[in-house]
């Protein structure tokens, strides 16, 4: 907040490749069921740089306001909000549908990644390998296209069920952090499809989940799946995709994608980051002040760091 009531700080798109920091009117009621967060720390995630890179099929409006990662202390609430009171901490907005209370169990900047990319790569992985028995899971082979935060996640969550999980991405960095919470490392100029068919006596991956979004990603995806394979895909597709045909039929490929239903999953979730909560946690080191957040859109742009929380 400024040092006005009427006002507040906020990070605002003015264009691709630019963000300001700027006062703007403070939020209000507008619903009975409404909540006003005081946000104490706010993370930046990758779907961000859609728009901020200027992705022709993500577009939004300037002076927009961006941000969906959200720790804070209730300011305000509607008079239909029943379980939340002032000056309760929270993540994530929305009064009684989708404001929740944190656990004891986990650090307060953990939380946000509770807003977006855990329950992400949660269910990236949980999908396909919570119903299945715990034998089966333990043995099922997982690759996971992608070693950035939301790979993280999805890998911390799969290595709760089975016991191999390759990493496959190009930032040497991010493969080796990978490796450290227990995924087995393979950069793309290795030649992941033939070291996954070694290992597996030429069948391939039996789950590949794919968390970058793209043609290319998706191909690789395909090119690393074993006949009657199955492909869990949350990278935001900004694009259109050209799939192989003759691959698909081919190896008879099960195919399941789209965003994560964070709230109807949330409980599931959050339960599995109390679990990998130190194989996570480098996630979110990084801290920077929100009047910093030019040069922290200018970090997370060019890969710099794996995530950023702006804390007021």
């Amino acid at each position: 907040m400024s040092n006005t009531t009427h006002s507040m700080r906020a990070v605002v798109f003015k264009s691709p490749g630019r963000v300001v920091v700027e006062d703007r009117p403070m939020p209000r009621i507008q619903d009975p069921r409404d909540a006003i967060v005081k946000v104490k720390a706010a993370g930046l995630c990758g779907s961000d740089l859609h728009w901020f890179r200027g992705n022709q099929n993500m577009k939004v409006p300037g002076d927009f306001i961006p941000g969906h990662e959200v720790v804070g202390e209730v300011y305000e609430v509607g008079s239909a909000v029943k379980k939340f009171q002032t000056g309760e901490s929270v993540v994530d907005p929305n009064a009684d549908t989708s404001l929740l209370h944190p656990p004891p169990a986990l650090p307060e900047r953990l939380l946000v990644l509770m807003g977006d990319i855990f329950p992400t790569g949660y269910f990236c992985a949980s999908r396909f390998l919570k119903p299945m028995t715990p034998a089966e899971a333990k043995e099922t082979v997982v690759a996971v296209v992608g070693c950035g935060p939301v790979g993280i996640c999805a890998i911390a969550a799969a290595l709760t069920w089975c016991d191999t999980v390759y990493a496959i991405g190009m930032i040497p960095e991010r493969i080796a952090e990978a490796e450290k919470i227990g995924a087995k490392p393979l950069r793309l100029d290795q030649n992941p499809e033939q070291a996954i068919k070694d290992a597996t006596d030429g069948r391939g991956a039996d789950l590949v989940l794919e968390v970058v979004g793209g043609p290319k990603p998706f191909q690789l995806c395909l090119d690393l799946i074993r006949p009657f394979g199955t492909i869990s895909s949350v990278g935001v597709q900004a694009t259109d995709l050209t799939l192989h045909g003759p691959t698909l039929h081919a190896k008879n490929v099960k195919v399941e994608w789209g965003r994560c239903p964070v709230y109807g999953i949330f409980d599931e979730a959050l339960e599995c980051l109390v679990k990998v909560q130190e194989k996570v946690s480098f996630l979110c080191d990084k801290e920077m002040k929100l009047e910093e957040a030019v040069e922290a859109y200018d970090l997370f742009d060019n890969r710099k760091v794996h995530k950023i929380i702006l804390i007021p």
